[in-house]
C-alpha cells in the first residue's frame, strides 16, 4: 500500500477516477468538498482543505479555485469520517479508488505547502 491517501478533483493522470471527499461539518448541514491526505503509516488526516471560491485571472480569464486549510479541529473531525466510512482496518488493498482516493509515496503540491503537512523521509 502506498504511504498516502489522497482526496482531490479529478484529474487526467489517474484517469478521472478520483474525487474530492464530501463531508458534513455540522449536523443538518450541507455535504462541503473537501481535498485531504490521509497518512497509511499514521492512520490520521495529515491536511485537509476546503473551496474557498473560483478566481478569474486575467489575461486570459481562466478560472483558478482557491482553498482554505481547515484548523486541526476540523481536520480531525474529517478523519473521523474517513475512519468511520471506510472502515481502514477491513479495506482491500487497491478499493481506494471506489472511494474516489488517489494512492500516492509522495505529497501532492498543494499539501506541501501546508503548515501541518509532514516532513519529507530522509
Amino acid at each position: 500500500m502506498a504511504r498516502y491517501l489522497i482526496s482531490d478533483f479529478p484529474s487526467e493522470d489517474h484517469g478521472f477516477k478520483n474525487n474530492l471527499w464530501h463531508h458534513l461539518f455540522a449536523d443538518g448541514g450541507r455535504e462541503t468538498p473537501v481535498r485531504f491526505v490521509y497518512d497509511t503509516e499514521n492512520e490520521e488526516v495529515v491536511v485537509a482543505f476546503i473551496q474557498g471560491g473560483t478566481t478569474t485571472k486575467a489575461p486570459f480569464d481562466t478560472a483558478e479555485d482557491w482553498w482554505v486549510e481547515l484548523s486541526s479541529d476540523l481536520t480531525a473531525d474529517v478523519q473521523d469520517s474517513v475512519h468511520d466510512n471506510l472502515g481502514l482496518a477491513d479495506m482491500i488493498p487497491g478499493m481506494w479508488e471506489s472511494f474516489g482516493l488517489i494512492e500516492a509515496d509522495i505529497l501532492p503540491d498543494w499539501a506541501e505547502k501546508s503548515a501541518l503537512a509532514p516532513s519529507p523521509s530522509p
